[in-house]
């Protein structure tokens, strides 16, 4: 009889829980490894969590690895920690960049499920969640989910960030705990992603004023001790950089907070209705489409223990759009900490409809009861998840510039050769270090300015027009729109 019992519980609990952990995987860890470093934020990230692992400490200025770029790096280190002990336990590499990213967003989708069973008492709307967010194309992409970029990261520290407040306001017997969790990831979200990190704060700070619950925080010592906490941890970051580099601080309002919110920066200038045109055209596409459902369905009596929460969501989704829609800079993956708020929201209309669509089934019938499930979860999610792989199997052309690293690990110690890149190349400057540094290998990094010597062999762009101008050269090799070239001669 108890096997009986274990074999039931098994089906019926573990056999989903294996079959959507299998359903995650592809989106988020298959070919992790496979694309070359992107050319600016990844590579910057690549760059700073080589130098914690390398050197052991803080990159204050990008211009300590390329001296002829002076670019300050203001971001906190708190998740580069974490890279920088991939790249020691697993090399220096693009999955070792990326898994720590990839495992947050696995451990992210986790918690939706655990956060579905604690407050209503419903996994599904859980895994319902987690595949909504993985078959979502603005949040599987590049810069997000599928890269060493922090984006996903601060994601989930929004989030939780976003929960707990709620619990905070709702369930009075915990505020004092949760008034200190909240406080500690912010901290977390801050020192993740510097001052992207306080999003959160317009929606809390009204959502406690509409729920008359502001003046209990205010009085409550428990707000001040976290808040102090706040401060001393993250202020004893900026201010210990500011003294070890005086100009620290006016670095971080240039890159990170006034010079950046209040005019346009590295040509990501766009209208205000930038990132709602981005969720309906393909970030948030089929599920955008759910949400007017998902509101409706908060109406009527069986949605009604929803409703609260499901507003919540709502509204804190609105109130990062309007912060990040004001910007004066706007780049396309600013809007990724909505996308776990929106997803969940679409689940419980989706739950709703799977609870309404399993009522109208023979519940006499066992196989029924099993096939019925999996036929929904078939029936709403095939088409978008056999998009997402489909993407990730065959991803956007790289830039030329991100060509580099590859051709570099596929040469390998072949030759002694020298790459030069048309122009600064960020993701170059992380595979050269690592070549020479890590790997040992007699590679250079040379700009098209200087001078190459007679048997110099050259990785550069198939556009060769500026060697044809000062050299004679033969091709040695070529690889996408990269040649390697071997200087022959010099030209009078």
């Amino acid at each position: 009889m108890n096997f009986l019992q274990d074999k039931n519980i098994l089906i019926k609990k573990g056999l989903p829980f294996s079959l959507f952990t299998i359903a995650l995987y592809f989106p988020l860890f298959l070919h992790l490894g496979g694309d070359a470093l992107g050319m600016w934020d990844e590579s910057l990230f690549a760059l700073r969590a080589f130098y914690l692992s390398h050197y052991n400490e803080y990159l204050i200025n990008f211009n300590q690895i390329e001296p002829l770029w002076n670019h300050p790096n203001t971001k906190p280190p708190l998740f580069t920690f974490i890279q920088a002990l991939f790249f020691k336990l697993f090399g220096y590499n693009e999955l070792s960049l990326r898994l720590p990213v990839a495992i947050t967003v696995l451990l992210m989708l986790f918690f939706l499920v655990y956060l579905a069973r604690k407050q209503f008492g419903k996994p599904g709307i859980g895994y319902f969640a987690a595949l909504i967010l993985v078959t979502s194309p603005g949040f599987i992409h590049r810069h997000v989910a599928r890269t060493g970029d922090h984006d996903a990261v601060l994601a989930f520290w929004m989030l939780l960030v976003f929960i707990y407040f709620y619990k905070l306001i709702t369930e009075t017997e915990n505020q004092k705990k949760y008034i200190w969790i909240v406080a500690l990831f912010l901290t977390a979200a801050v020192l993740t992603k510097s001052v992207a990190g306080l999003f959160p704060l317009p929606a809390l700070l009204l959502f406690a004023i509409y729920k008359r619950k502001l003046k209990d925080l205010v009085f409550s010592w428990h707000t001040w001790g976290a808040i102090g906490m706040f401060l001393l941890l993250v202020g004893s970051f900026y201010f210990y950089q500011e003294w070890k580099s005086p100009g620290f601080l006016q670095s971080v309002w240039q890159e990170d907070m006034g010079g950046r919110y209040s005019g346009e920066s590295h040509g990501h200038n766009h209208p205000w209705y930038f990132y709602l045109e981005l969720l309906y055209k393909t970030d948030f596409i089929p599920w955008l489409f759910f949400i007017p459902f998902s509101i409706v369905i908060l109406f009527t009596t069986a949605g009604k223990k929803y409703r609260d929460f499901s507003l919540y969501l709502l509204f804190c989704s609105v109130c990062i759009l309007i912060i990040i829609s004001a910007s004066g800079t706007k780049c396309e993956w600013y809007h990724a900490g909505i996308f776990p708020l929106l997803a969940l929201l679409v689940a419980i209309g989706i739950n709703w409809l799977y609870e309404a669509f399993l009522q109208n089934t023979n519940k006499e019938n066992k196989r029924i009861k099993l096939l019925v499930p999996a036929f929904f979860v078939v029936l709403i999610y095939t088409l978008p998840y056999i998009r997402i792989i489909d993407k990730i199997n065959y991803p956007e052309k790289a830039w030329i510039e991100e060509q580099f690293g590859e051709y570099m690990n596929i040469v390998g110690h072949r030759f002694d050769y020298t790459v030069s890149p048309g122009r600064l190349n960020i993701c170059l400057i992380f595979y050269t270090e690592v070549a020479t540094k890590i790997e040992g290998r007699n590679v250079q990094l040379k700009y098209r300015s200087e001078d190459f010597n007679v048997g110099e062999v050259v990785m550069c762009s198939r556009y060769t027009s500026w060697a044809e101008k000062k050299y004679t050269f033969k091709i040695v090799d070529k690889f996408k729109d990269l040649n390697l070239i071997e200087i022959t001669g010099l030209k009078k």
